[in-house]
């Protein structure tokens, strides 16, 4: 059965993953630019992300596929598998278009708020469902007031993203809440050391924060 569950997880994952190069190449813009078109006619992209007969944007369907496959894998059976297969696909998009341009868009973190209650609440298991809304607001709490601390160091984007992350690990429990978000501080520490040591960043340089955000939170619900 766990076999059936993950070829059925990497089958959707294949699926979304075509949707979600459109969206990482159309997206992937400086703030308030306009969405990335076609570079060869200039026209718009569609959600397939062809333009001229080729495909465009990054090769991401078989990374998209293994997350979606290990959230089918880990909420095998569980009602909650939709909202966390969800999660495993923005996650991968944000993630790309944040080292592409370090930057989050509201256009993809603020409907997931919405699109992730819903999903959760489609479960039914109301405890979990309110223990998710205070996780949201904890993690969410807790980065603005990081970001207000110091400014620069978080941007408004991780804010909204740890929003929406602290509602999936508020629903599996606090100590997932917890180590999801301490392990993003812990990965960012170590990968710095590592980019520092091998001198491929100076102290000067910012890495993007999304990234290890998400990693952080796809270990914990992974655990």
């Amino acid at each position: 059965m766990t076999v059936v569950w993950a070829l059925s997880g990497a089958v959707a994952g294949l699926l979304a993953g075509v949707v979600g190069r459109g969206l990482v190449h159309r997206l992937a813009v400086p703030g308030g630019a306009p969405d990335r078109g076609c570079p060869r006619c200039g026209g718009p992209v569609g959600w397939t992300s062809r333009c001229c007969g080729r495909v465009l944007g990054p090769r991401l369907e078989l990374v998209t596929a293994a997350v979606v496959a290990s959230a089918a894998v880990r909420f095998a059976g569980r009602p909650e598998v939709v909202a966390f297969a969800f999660l495993g696909v923005l996650g991968v998009v944000l993630a790309l278009i944040d080292v592409a341009v370090e930057r989050l868009p509201d256009r993809l973190t603020l409907p997931a708020y919405p699109v992730l209650v819903a999903l959760l609440a489609a479960a039914g298991d109301w405890a979990a469902l309110g223990r998710a809304g205070l996780g949201c607001l904890a993690l969410g709490g807790a980065y603005l007031v990081l970001g207000l601390a110091r400014p620069g160091g978080l941007g408004p984007g991780d804010v909204k993203l740890a929003g929406v992350l602290g509602l999936a690990l508020g629903w599996l429990g606090w100590p997932e809440l917890v180590v999801g978000g301490a392990l993003a501080f812990v990965l960012l520490g170590l990968t710095s050391a590592v980019l520092l040591a091998a001198r491929r960043i100076t102290l000067r340089d910012a890495l993007a924060f999304g990234p290890f955000m998400l990693v952080g939170a796809l270990v914990a619900i992974a655990l």
